[in-house]
């Protein structure tokens, strides 16, 4: 008979930490999350001897279910880049993008570490030449932290990207911070 207060104090306090770690990471309440996000865009291989680092702007629709640690993300990217003085041109480069992308996320209260990759669509061109759509897949890390009380975290992530292009790839990691809702 002693025993049963003791589990039912043990029980409620069990399920007080699961849903206050559930809410301040977001996902309890929110399966469904939106974000913006913008950076650096870094090029890299045959990218990288021609084009100077780069811009990110990031949009992005997360799909998460509660206490679940996979989900999924859509981002719609846009990236530029200017070209270098080896490059012999003017202008920039462009990619733009949208991928599919599962999450394993890492839940830790507050703080919560992640790891990001899929696939994706993406049109890759220059200012005087036409573009091209090419498939691509990407793979990246980052960090969240939620905002108590909020349903708000922010973020920062990195990404390499490697879009199949004629002839070669096209690579490039954007380094970016943003925040979701």
């Amino acid at each position: 008979m002693v025993y049963r207060p003791l589990m039912t104090v043990a029980t409620l306090v069990t399920m007080s930490v699961t849903a206050a770690n559930a809410q301040m990471s977001g996902s309890l309440t929110r399966p469904f999350s939106f974000g913006i996000a913008a950076g650096a865009a870094v090029p890299v291989s045959t990218l990288g001897n021609v084009a100077n680092t780069g811009t990110d702007v990031t949009g992005l629709l997360g799909i998460k279910l509660p206490l679940i640690p996979v989900g999924f993300r859509i981002d719609a990217d846009y990236n530029t880049f200017g070209y270098n003085s080896s490059a012999r041109a003017s202008g920039s480069a462009h990619i733009s993008s949208i991928t599919g992308n599962v999450v394993l996320d890492m839940p830790l209260l507050l703080i919560h570490p992640y790891l990001i990759g899929g696939l994706g669509y993406y049109n890759v061109g220059a200012t005087y030449a036409s573009s091209s759509s090419n498939v691509g897949v990407n793979i990246g890390a980052g960090v969240g932290i939620g905002i108590p009380l909020t349903g708000v975290s922010i973020f920062a992530e990195t990404r390499y990207h490697r879009v199949n292009t004629s002839g070669a790839s096209t690579q490039f990691m954007p380094v970016v911070a943003g925040v979701t809702f």
